[in-house]
């Protein structure tokens, strides 16, 4: 998917951990990225012009272990998707890519959790109820 997002001319940018948070990183090439975070491939170029904000991004693409049909997620347990959500200004899609075997009845959520807009599995497309 990034290769031909990269291929097709679009901005991609890729988080990288960074203490708490995460950081936004545009890449020109998967060249760009090394081992990071749990052995994650993330951006190494971390130039200025490179740096994004929440705000300048379309879409974002989440990962989780669990999702329910409302939109919920459970993560990996360290609150970084949370955290870089939390900083949107306008609604955008908030996309997560799973397995069928993910999608369950309900997760728990707390206020603060932000919701995925749209479950992507490897059997249908869930546009979530919110």
């Amino acid at each position: 998917m990034i290769r031909r997002s990269l291929d097709e001319g679009k901005r991609v940018a890729l988080p990288r951990v960074e203490g708490a948070d995460l950081g936004l990183y545009l890449i020109k090439s998967l060249d760009e990225l090394a081992p990071g975070y749990m052995n994650i491939p993330e951006p190494m170029v971390l130039t200025d012009d490179r740096k994004v904000s929440i705000r300048d991004v379309d879409a974002v693409i989440v990962p989780g272990a669990a999702f329910d049909r409302s939109g919920n997620r459970i993560g990996y347990g360290g609150g970084f998707y949370d955290r870089l959500l939390a900083g949107m200004q306008r609604t955008i899609p908030i996309i997560a890519p799973a397995y069928e075997e993910q999608v369950i009845d309900a997760v728990p959520a707390d206020r603060h959790d932000k919701k995925v807009s749209i479950i992507v599995t490897d059997r249908q497309e869930i546009r979530c109820t919110q």
